[in-house]
């Protein structure tokens, strides 16, 4: 977890933010003598997302996060979505024996169950032949640089997680640059663990050209001082933020009138997480509910023929990818996700968080029954507690939905609709922290309401707050606080948007969007750099 200097950074800057907002509104310093207060916001947040360069101590690759993404995409063929692990156990069992141990425990990615490492080096001969010998000696000199380097505890824990959830196409993609990069692992390692920040300053140049330069200057700021953007959880890996950028391109198309391109990029991202498919949902949703629906769809059409076509081009990619056994990727992933769904995970943001967390069932109490021999497992007793209280989370998510259609049936502008994207992610997903660096995007979404950026500010600031109380010392007692304040700002920010602020069309003001020109660009009619009062 990023360092409690760094937290505190960022904390300090949304504040800074959001007064900035109160008394000016950052699009006052669009104009270039006072653009230097934004930028050096933003170089400040960006410095402490890196830890002030602290990274994963000292090391700037997450090499964690590239085991799992580079070796399991790389050798899908031997290891499949479940092999990893088992491998990796061969692996040192033939290279370190001095560290084997019978009773050490591995998770299996079959099932998520944990398994002695003496069941998995029984079925060596098994595991291995699905290498040929120059692919088995290929994997034991990579898995040696990720082994070498660490801790054997933290080499050991690393194979209590979940393991590889990519998507069919991160996997042919990821796969053939890590066979055919030409470089050795220790320099692939080095080199595409620096490529996340060039796809940050490039997407936004992109969107800065696209959309004025503060917008570009705000997304790098709300990217580095979101909390919920944990560096130490995701920064320096292979890739991990493609997704994510390729949905803010696909809402400054769509801020732009550019429809096809709009829906190009949300299948790009959809196809790379699956996460943000929940945005063509809303949008969807949100011209189907409306009265006009067939002309919304109508209007629309360039966006979802594009979505559909970029889609099928996508598969492309997969269609030679298999695992082992010659197991289809598609049907390898579909298992993946679904044993993941039904997964609960202790850094896990959603709804699901209140019902299934208990006082006596906490991180905490479990390690002092683990202490004293009692048997304790955080997700059998996160799972009890969720069944006992599923009527009542039914009843909360069946709340949020209903508000969340009725946000869908007041809103003004297509992007608007995307917010509702992000209350499903919340409501009908339960994904990991980091998935909410999509909060960040939400600017975005409502250009001329400068007041829902307020709210944003305020709520961003109260999650990094967490980290300075107590209850920050129990892992899943901070995660439930993180999600009780994630869905009282959705909660809030629906309930404003429709009951309190309800603007007519150009709203408050946040600063300029310049717009596509040309006939069925889009419904934006504030010509290219025109302030709104």
């Amino acid at each position: 977890m990023t360092s409690i200097a760094s937290v505190a950074a960022q904390v300090v800057l949304l504040a800074a933010w959001v007064v900035m907002l109160l008394r000016r509104g950052w699009g006052q310093f669009a104009k270039p003598r006072a653009a230097v207060l934004p930028v050096v916001l933003a170089v400040v947040a960006l410095w402490a997302h890196l830890d002030f360069f602290h990274y994963h101590g000292a090391d700037r690759i997450h090499r964690g996060d590239f085991y799992v993404y580079y070796v399991t995409t790389k050798y899908f063929p031997e290891l499949g979505y479940t092999g990893l692990y088992e491998a990796t156990t061969v692996a040192d069992y033939e290279d370190v024996p001095e560290r084997y141990s019978p009773s050490a425990v591995v998770r299996s990615l079959q099932d998520y169950s944990l398994v002695d490492k003496s069941d998995i080096i029984r079925r060596r001969t098994e595991i291995v032949g699905r290498f040929s010998p120059r692919r088995w000696g290929e994997f034991k000199a990579d898995i040696a640089v990720f082994r070498d380097p660490v801790p054997e505890e933290w080499w050991k824990r690393l194979m209590w997680d979940h393991g590889y959830n990519g998507t069919p196409v991160t996997t042919a993609l990821y796969g053939f640059f890590a066979r055919h990069s030409g470089l050795s692992t220790s320099t692939f390692l080095a080199a595409v663990s620096t490529l996340d920040m060039a796809l940050l300053f490039g997407c936004a140049a992109w969107i800065g050209w696209a959309l004025g330069g503060s917008w570009g200057v705000l997304f790098v700021f709300l990217f580095a001082a979101n909390p919920l953007n944990d560096y130490h959880v995701i920064g320096g890996s292979y890739l991990r933020y493609t997704h994510f950028f390729a949905t803010a391109l696909a809402i400054t198309a769509l801020l732009r009138g550019q429809r096809a391109m709009s829906g190009a990029f949300l299948a790009l991202a959809a196809h790379l997480r699956v996460s943000p498919l929940v945005f063509l949902l809303a949008l969807t949703a949100g011209h189907a509910i409306r009265r006009d629906r067939w002309k919304a769809f109508r209007d629309n059409r360039r966006l979802y023929l594009a979505f559909a076509a970029s889609a099928l081009v996508l598969v492309l990619p997969t269609a030679f990818v298999h695992g082992p056994d010659g197991q289809s990727v598609w049907s390898g992933f579909a298992r993946k996700v679904s044993l993941h769904s039904r997964t609960f995970a202790v850094n896990h943001i959603g709804i699901r968080y209140p019902f299934l967390y208990s006082q006596e069932g906490n991180v905490a109490s479990l390690e002092r029954a683990a202490e004293e021999g009692k048997a304790a497992d955080w997700r059998e007793h996160a799972q009890a507690t969720f069944e006992r209280h599923r009527p009542a989370f039914v009843a909360a998510a069946a709340g949020v939905l209903g508000l969340t259609l009725l946000f869908l049936r007041r809103i003004r502008e297509d992007q608007e609709a995307l917010f509702a994207g992000v209350v499903c992610l919340f409501v009908l997903l339960h994904p990991s922290h980091y998935e909410f660096m999509i909060l960040s995007l939400v600017p975005f979404m409502f250009p001329d309401e400068r007041r829902m950026w307020v709210v944003l500010g305020v709520a961003l600031a109260l999650v990094g707050a967490v980290r300075f109380l107590p209850l920050s010392a129990v892992m899943d007692a901070r995660f439930l606080a993180m999600s009780l304040i994630v869905g009282a700002y959705l909660v809030t920010a629906l309930c404003l948007r429709c009951f309190v602020w309800r603007p007519a069309r150009g709203g408050t003001g946040a600063f300029p969007i310049p717009t596509a020109s040309g006939p069925g660009t889009g419904t934006r009619a504030r010509r290219p750099g025109a302030h709104v009062s």
